[in-house]
């Protein structure tokens, strides 16, 4: 049995949609499907159970059936192995290895490109890193420049240089 169980949940009396904080609901490696089931959770115990009808976004999904206990920020869990049909099996495992396909791509440029390097990382926040072809050109620029501009070799540097 897997679940997914981040962030907190909060849904009013008789809405059929919850909000999600620090929830990523639409990630598709996470496998979260219609028909997955949903438990909000107290320091008592479980307070509510739900179907899951849709996933409207991140921090949205739609339920089957109305809230009949409202609840704000609460714990949840959502059980996403057991509801997975093979169809939803198979679009998770194909989002897993498209992630993974894109790391690697991600990889590669940083190897093998010339300029700056747009990435995704895990937790979706965008960065940009260098390629190892411009952070060498930036080392070989800053080792030729200023007061070490004389310098054309270290290979047999014994003795640390004294200023």
């Amino acid at each position: 049995m897997s679940l997914y169980a981040t962030g907190t949940i909060t849904g009013a009396l008789n809405a059929t949609t919850i909000t999600g904080t620090g929830t990523k609901w639409s990630d598709a490696k996470i496998g979260i499907t219609n028909g997955s089931v949903l438990f909000v959770s107290s320091n008592a115990g479980v307070d509510g159970v739900y179907q899951v009808k849709r996933v409207i976004s991140d921090t949205s999904i739609e339920l089957v059936q109305p809230i009949y206990k409202a609840f704000t920020n609460s714990k949840y869990s959502i059980l996403v192995a057991e509801s997975a049909s093979t169809a939803a099996w198979s679009n998770q495992l194909a989002a897993t290895l498209g992630y993974y396909q894109a790391q690697m791509d991600g990889w590669q440029q940083i190897m093998t490109g010339t300029g700056d390097i747009a990435l995704t990382a895990p937790d979706g926040t965008k960065v940009t890193i260098k390629s190892f072809t411009k952070l060498s050109n930036d080392l070989d620029k800053k080792a030729n420049a200023g007061d070490n501009s004389d310098i054309t070799s270290i290979s047999g540097l014994k003795t640390a240089l004294q200023h």
